[in-house]
């Protein structure tokens, strides 16, 4: 899909679904309906529509951090409507924040911004340049020159400190930020490379400064698989098997936070692919029925209490690791989380 000459209608359209995709009182249709628009809108913009468009926008860049996914399979995620809409909040909840206590423009770097700029160039029409001023990272040249290419339809290019073509896990700022966004996830924190960056960019903020997300928590689970199908096709739900709900949380493997970060303590990777991070060794319940599916789960805690949470998007959907086919009720596993090109997280049964 070729790019549509800039109209001078784009930012109107796009400034009309703001109420709607900051509302959290809106309806799911009402979102699913202005999330779709925006997606017509930028994809009009860009020329990039999604994963169809692979074949001619690249398959991903695989970085020391991890991989970054193509221009093209950025801008799917827009597709995702709850996951887009509660980062939109909670971005514009952390800028509000922000605006409160901070003199002149709120400063802020949006690490992996994608060729649409999803989660900050739509809010910025709401935003004047005195108030705000966002500097775009990306490793794709592409993903920059079609940002811009957003910000100049969407009328709010003046909001737009810089752009900048590197990796977020290495990059170092001149100018300390107010606001760092990364929304740099993927299924079973697998890949991509947010704790990379998160863990670059955390000591380069100014006093103060919020980091989205706030919290990502992989968690060890166990999924009674027949009531979760049952629930999810409204269907009646069978007899239980056991006293526990259709999801078990069997406690955290790893939380991907500032405070979180303090405690981490490194370890050669059982691969023996390079460093890791020591993860707790967990419990399958005794008393847990075996017919139960072993999984790994992200929830991702954006800011204000605002949750992307399980099922509610690609990232947060389950990851069935292999281990859990041999884990049986009273298996203590171990858990590590890997570092480098790779990352994910590596049970092994005690």
């Amino acid at each position: 899909m070729d790019p549509t000459p800039l109209d001078a209608g784009s930012a109107s359209r796009v400034r009309a679904l703001l109420p709607t995709l900051c509302d959290p009182d809106a309806s799911f249709g009402e979102a699913h309906a202005a999330v779709q628009a925006l997606h017509r809108e930028l994809a009009a913009v860009t020329g990039i529509v999604g994963i169809e468009d692979e074949a001619t926008h690249g398959e991903g860049t695989r970085l020391p951090g991890g991989k970054a996914i193509s221009p093209a399979h950025a801008a799917q995620c827009l597709r995702e409507t709850t996951r887009t809409v509660k980062f939109l909040r909670g971005v514009e909840s952390a800028l509000r924040d922000l605006a409160a206590r901070v003199e002149g423009p709120v400063r802020v770097l949006y690490a992996g911004c994608g060729p649409y700029g999803t989660l900050l160039l739509p809010l910025a029409i709401r935003w004047p340049a005195e108030r705000l001023q966002v500097t775009l990272l990306d490793i794709h040249e592409q993903s920059l020159e079609s940002a811009l290419r957003v910000a100049e339809a969407l009328g709010v290019a003046d909001r737009v400190a810089g752009s900048v073509r590197t990796d977020a896990a290495t990059y170092r700022t001149e100018v300390p930020f107010h606001l760092a966004v990364s929304e740099t996830l993927a299924q079973g924190l697998r890949n991509e490379p947010v704790l990379a960056i998160l863990r670059n960019l955390w000591p380069q903020g100014a006093p103060g400064a919020v980091f989205l997300p706030e919290r990502v928590v992989l968690s060890f689970v166990l999924v009674d698989m027949s009531r979760q199908m049952a629930l999810m096709t409204n269907c009646p739900e069978p007899v239980a098997r056991d006293h526990y709900p259709v999801v078990l949380d069997c406690g955290t493997v790893v939380e991907v936070s500032r405070e979180a970060a303090e405690a981490w303590q490194e370890e050669p990777s059982w691969d023996g692919t390079g460093q890791a991070i020591r993860c707790p060794t967990l419990v399958w319940p005794a008393d847990a029925c075996p017919e139960r599916s072993a999984q790994l789960i992200a929830r991702v805690h954006i800011h204000g209490g605002i949750v992307l949470e399980h099922r509610e998007s690609s990232i947060t959907h389950p990851w069935i690791p292999t281990w859990g086919r041999d884990a049986r009720p009273g298996a203590r596993i171990a858990f590590q989380y890997v570092l480098g090109s790779r990352p994910e997280a590596l049970g092994r049964l005690l």
